[in-house]
């Protein structure tokens, strides 16, 4: 009963296959032999058959023949059942000559049948369009129902009689549901094949855009999406499919006129828009299908009802930012290379959400947006104190970096620039944190670069001494330090005023300014060193307060000269020379002798 059942089953497979593709039953060479080969390249070479044995094959039909080649193939292949010993040469030949052309006749019969079978569903197959994946899955499928049934062949060998390996072959329990299955399956995806041949280009990438929609990541099989064409007439997949082709239209309309934009940052969001979109509309189709299994022609109305509009947004978007890049290229193009250099400056600072993140951050579209707003010369207007700060902070890298690295002067100043950058920057972003361009730029305009300058000016002045006093002279820096800091007298607005006095009396004035002074300063350089070694506490004391009231009056002269008599360089340099030192080299005797009287 088993076996008429099967045969009804194979007999059913060989005449539908005859039916769809009018091939005859019998003109199996090619498949047969692919089949075979498949497997023969497993080992190493066919086997070679003795006389005795050819005599008994002689009287087998072609197809007998190749079924029992397949055979030897199976019982000879190492990867098969590899806890079956293979069989030799020598063994198939006892095996062949031993059981007779008739009962290797009814020995392969079982066999024959299955690959008529699987060379149907291989026919069936190869009618799939190549780019179908469904393609690859079937033939997969296939390759591993080829090898279930190669384990059932070797599983039936037995070596210690070939008349049970014959008998075991031959009532062997062969099961081709899944062979069936994927004939079906083809036979379906052929259908739907055929059907998406007849549709005209727009609406078949629609169609293969809502098979790889449904299909994605496994989330339903090809047979179901199969299964939906397969109950629908054209007309009806046509109208299923209107909203999807308007959708494809706007999705390439959108990545068309991104790839037309300049701008990386605005290239890389729209980019991702049109992923992130992507993804959700092929969410929104996996839901509508989710009724095909209940009813094909609800999931097709469900499908038909989702909106064509994701992409638009973004095509829109990409178009704005192309008509942009034309305003924007026609502006920029009227700027000088400072402007477009400081313009770029305040872009990049409005669109960094690093730097000030509690105020606004611009998105590219939005810098693009300020530009064509305010238009040249706007920009111009706009742009013209940065210009100058970013000229500034140039000169101060560059006079920055030509300080002494002994000097401590140039950590300081390049921390102090670094900090005011970040502060200038920080101006820049509060300035346009405001809906109204207009007062945005006027914000942008105005922001005063007077540190900065002023820290430019003190480099200048440290390199005025680095080049004129040389070599480096650390009591003349000290002195220098010492004068600036009594005029400025912790105010830093006077740390300024000396050293645009430095500037302009230049470097051979500063020179004779500072080298006598310099001088001075030094002949009582050790005082405090002697002081500091007295061992009576009360001397020490006294002497300290009298070193640090000296320096007082002195510093308050310093203050004076400089106050009367700028910006004439004479009559400072005159009484500033005139200052008199009694006082501290009093203090320095002093000090010195109470040092050598407690030494000896």
């Amino acid at each position: 009963m088993q076996k008429l059942l099967l045969l009804l089953i194979i007999s059913y497979l060989i005449t539908s296959c005859n039916q769809q593709t009018k091939t005859p039953t019998l003109a199996q060479d090619k498949d047969d032999q692919d089949l075979i080969q498949t497997t023969r390249t497993k080992r190493k070479s066919k086997t070679i058959l003795n006389t005795e044995a050819q005599k008994i094959t002689k009287h087998l039909t072609i197809e007998e023949n190749e079924t029992l080649d397949f055979m030897i193939d199976v019982l000879q292949d190492d990867t098969i059942a590899k806890n079956i010993e293979i069989h030799t040469d020598q063994k198939i030949n006892d095996m062949i000559i031993y059981l007779g052309t008739q009962k290797i006749k009814e020995m392969v019969g079982n066999i024959n049948q299955v690959l008529k079978a699987i060379k149907n569903v291989k026919i069936k197959i190869q009618e799939i369009n190549d780019n179908n994946p469904h393609k690859t899955e079937l033939n997969n499928r296939l390759e591993k129902e080829i090898n279930k049934h190669k384990v059932i062949i070797k599983n039936a060998v037995n070596y210690k009689s070939f008349d049970i390996t014959k008998d075991n072959t031959q009532n062997a329990t062969i099961d081709i549901i899944g062979i069936i299955d994927i004939y079906n399956e083809a036979t379906q995806a052929i259908d739907a094949q055929t059907k998406e041949n007849a549709l005209k280009s727009d609406h078949k990438n629609a169609l293969r855009y809502l098979r790889n929609a449904l299909t994605e990541n496994n989330a339903y099989t090809h047979k179901q999406f199969n299964c939906l064409i397969s109950n629908l007439v054209l007309d009806e997949i046509k109208d299923m499919l209107t909203n999807i082709v308007m959708e494809l239209e706007h999705k390439i309309n959108a990545i068309n006129y991104i790839a037309q934009i300049n701008d990386t940052t605005q290239k890389t969001n729209l980019n991702n828009e049109i992923e992130n979109t992507d993804k959700n509309f092929k969410d929104l189709l996996k839901i509508a299908f989710n009724y095909c299994i209940p009813s094909p022609h609800v999931a097709k109305q469900n499908i038909k009802k989702i909106s064509p509009n994701n992409f638009i947004a973004i095509k829109n978007k990409a178009k704005q930012a192309i008509d942009n890049q034309g305003s924007l290229f026609a502006i920029k193009k009227l700027l000088d290379t400072q402007q477009k250099k400081a313009l770029k400056f305040i872009t990049d600072i409005l669109q960094n959400e690093k730097i000030y993140p509690y105020q606004k951050t611009y998105t590219s579209e939005e810098t693009d947006n300020l530009i064509i707003y305010l238009g040249e010369q706007q920009i111009s207007e706009m742009v013209e104190n940065v210009v100058k700060a970013l000229e500034e902070i140039e000169k101060t890298e560059i006079n920055i970096q030509r300080i002494n690295d002994n000097n401590p002067q140039k950590i300081q100043l390049n921390k102090q620039l670094n900090e005011e950058i970040k502060n200038y920057q920080q101006d820049i972003k509060e300035a346009a944190n405001y809906v109204s361009y207009d007062l945005a730029k006027i914000n942008i305009q105005n922001i005063p670069i007077t540190y900065i300058v002023e820290i430019r000016r003190a480099a200048e002045v440290q390199n005025t001494i680095v080049d004129h006093i040389t070599p480096y002279d650390e009591y003349a820096q000290n002195t220098f330090n010492y004068l600036k800091n009594a005029i400025a007298e912790q105010n830093n607005s006077k740390h300024d005023e000396f050293n645009q006095f430095i500037l302009q009396i230049g470097p051979e004035k500063t020179k004779e300014l500072i080298i006598p002074f310099a001088k001075k300063m030094k002949a009582i350089g050790y005082t405090k060193i002697y002081i500091n070694r007295i061992k009576d506490r009360n001397q020490k004391y006294r002497l300290k307060t009298e070193l640090e009231n000296a320096h007082q009056v002195l510093k308050k002269s310093i203050r004076n000269i400089f106050q009367n008599n700028k910006p004439y360089f004479n009559n400072i340099n005159q009484k500033l020379q005139a200052i008199s030192f009694d006082i501290f080299k009093k203090i320095d005797e002093q000090a010195l002798q109470i040092y050598r009287s407690q030494s000896g």
